[in-house]
Order: structure tokens, then C-alpha cells, then sequence
């Protein structure tokens, strides 16, 4: 007898397999520690883990970028790594590049859409699938996938854990990596996101403001890649705001469905938190070789200038607004609460 598992038929043995080893989603936001959080899931001894599932690079990867891409090759600031980050992805690749069944629309233009995907479900059923024929617990690490956990919760049975950063440690990390090294990636990313993928959430408007006319009309913009050239014109202040107001909206959202929450930068200096977190993995995950003892993120605080002071105010006050007269639902207000604490309090 055959049996559906994610929406996909297979034979008793593998689908048996499947049951015992429940996949784990683990959706986190970028520079948030989420690849040493990966990474120690990686280093169990029943896992496949497989590194950002959505990223961009998946469409043409090749045995070759494989081999290339590796956290000692660029200053990611990332733990040393057993094998290259997409390790786990070899027996998947077509024979002209690219993973099967992966698309480059589900890094961004879905980041919030939750509705029916069946090419984006079977795309996960593949990885899923491919862990279980070895005998393996699927871990899938995201950094693209906040926006989205309810559709997890729907399509893809599993275990969704869900990590976070305070703001201001999040943005610094951000900023230091544009600034240090030349890499405006990840400041860019969420002001993508606002522009391609929150109309899809369940708050549309949420970022309507961001992007206004004036905005657009003051920028000199001479090249085609306009979405670029537009974020280099912005200011310091607009884009912390852009980014403010994506980590309001993936955190409001993904709370709701995790059946776990990390806070990473608790992770880093309270021992009895993270004792506490390591045993409801442990149970979770069905890994009993979980360890998280080495957590150590540099926590710089709240921020001294005025300016970026004032970006986290209007982000309070913003959340405040948003939902005043939208008689939020008991759930959306403790979640309301919670985001309101990440951008008020330090990190414990």
C-alpha cells in the first residue's frame, strides 16, 4: 500500500521511514546566527541539513560552486564547517545545473505567500524525500522563509522552529557587513522584499508607505537595474526603516505557527535558557546529541546616535498605529506585544 506524505505518494518502506523521521524546518533571518544554529543540527549524527533551501543560487548550482562555496572562502563570520554549505544538495542536481525542481521566484516574490504552491511543495517533498531514502532527519535551514511558516504549517508536515535576533544586532551585523567587506546584500534584501513580496502577506499595506512617489521621483536613476539604484539612493535612516518594518512583519507572522522559538541572543549569555532550549530541541527533533554550548553573538546594545533612535520609535509607533483600528485578535496581540518588546528592550 502506497501512502502520501507532503503531497507525495511513496512505498512502504520510505513512507514508514518518513514517519519516524519528521522533518525539521528551522526559518531564521539572515546574520541572525542562523548558519552556526544550522550548522549544529548538520553536526547530529541522524541529519541531512540542508543550507537556505530558497537561496537564489540553487537555480544553476553546479558540482563546481558546490566545491566553491565555503565559509572560508568569503568573510562570512561563519563557524568552520565540516563540508561545503550545499553538501547535501549533490545527488539532486540536474545534469545541466540547478537543483531539481527549485525556482528562483520562491527566494523573494513568495517570501509572504502562503497560499496553494504545489511546484513549491513538491520542490520540498524532493528534499524531504531524499533524506528519508538515506535513513536521515531531514533539517531544513531557511533564511528566506519568516513570511511563510503558516504555509509550512499547512503543506509540509514537520517541525517548525522558528530564530530571531534583537533589531538593532540584526542591522548592525547588516550594516558592518556593507561597510567592512562591500557586501550590501543583506541591507538590500529586506527593501526587496518590501518592494516584490509584502503585498502578498496578510498586512498588504504594511510597507505600502515605504516607497512612496517623492521617493521615487528624487532619486537619479540612469540604469536599468533600477531597484539598485534606487536603494543606493536612499538614506541611512530610510533604510533601517525598510528593514524596521520587514522584521515587524516576518516576526509578526512567523511566531504564530512555530512550534519552538529561539532567541538567539539569549542563546549567548543565559546558561538556563539555553539548558532549557537544548532539551526541547532534543525532545522536538528526536536528536539527542543536540549541543548548543558554544552560542557566543556580540550583543551592541541599543543605539547611540539619535537618528537610529528615532528609526526604532517610529517603528513602535508605527506598530502602534498600524493595528489601532483594526481590532487585532487576542493571538495578534500578544504577537503585537512580543515584536514591540524586540524593538523597546535590550537583549536579556
Amino acid at each position: 500500500m502506497d501512502h502520501v506524505i507532503d503531497g507525495r505518494i511513496l512505498g512502504n518502506e520510505v513512507a514508514e521511514n518518513a514517519a519516524e523521521n519528521a522533518p525539521i524546518f528551522i526559518h531564521s533571518g539572515f546574520r541572525s546566527g542562523s548558519t552556526w544554529f544550522w550548522n549544529r543540527f548538520r553536526r547530529a549524527s541522524k541529519t541531512c541539513a540542508y543550507y537556505e533551501p530558497f537561496n537564489e543560487i540553487l537555480e544553476t548550482l553546479t558540482e563546481n560552486d558546490i566545491s566553491v562555496h565555503d565559509s572560508k572562502n568569503w568573510p562570512s563570520r561563519h563557524p568552520s564547517l565540516s563540508a561545503p554549505y550545499y553538501d547535501e544538495y549533490r545527488p539532486l542536481l540536474n545534469p545541466g545545473g540547478g537543483v531539481s525542481f527549485y525556482k528562483k521566484d520562491m527566494a523573494i516574490k513568495k517570501y509572504f505567500d502562503v497560499r496553494c504552491d504545489a511546484r513549491q511543495q513538491i520542490y520540498i517533498s524532493s528534499l524531504v524525500n531524499n533524506a528519508h531514502r538515506m535513513g536521515k532527519i531531514p533539517v531544513l535551514g531557511f533564511c528566506r522563509s519568516l513570511g511563510r511558516v503558516a504555509w509550512f504549517r499547512r503543506y509540509c508536515a514537520g517541525t517548525n522552529v522558528v530564530t530571531f535576533r534583537r533589531p538593532w544586532n540584526q542591522w548592525v551585523s547588516y550594516h558592518r557587513m556593507t561597510v567592512e567587506y562591500d557586501n550590501p546584500y543583506f541591507e538590500t534584501f529586506p527593501y526587496v522584499v518590501a518592494i516584490l513580496g509584502a503585498n502578498r502577506s496578510p498586512y498588504p499595506d504594511f510597507t505600502s508607505d515605504l516607497f512612496t512617489m517623492d521617493l521615487l521621483l528624487s532619486s537619479t536613476i540612469t540604469k536599468t537595474d533600477f531597484l539598485d539604484e534606487l536603494f543606493l539612493a536612499l538614506s541611512m535612516k530610510q533604510k533601517m526603516a525598510i528593514f524596521l518594518r520587514v522584521y515587524m512583519l516576518e516576526t509578526l507572522l512567523s511566531v504564530s505557527h512555530a512550534d519552538e522559538i529561539v532567541d538567539m541572543d539569549r542563546m549567548s549569555r543565559d546558561l538556563p535558557y539555553r539548558s532549557a532550549t537544548t532539551e526541547r530541541l532534543r525532545t522536538l527533533s528526536g536528536l539527542s546529541d543536540l549541543c548548543f554550548d558554544d552560542c557566543v553573538l556580540p550583543d551592541y546594545g541599543f543605539p547611540t546616535d539619535p537618528t537610529m533612535r528615532t528609526c526604532l520609535e517610529d517603528a513602535v509607533n508605527f506598530l502602534d498605529d498600524y493595528f489601532a483600528t483594526r481590532c487585532p485578535t487576542d493571538a495578534e496581540q500578544r504577537n503585537i506585544a512580543f515584536v514591540r518588546t524586540l524593538l523597546t528592550e535590550p537583549a536579556a
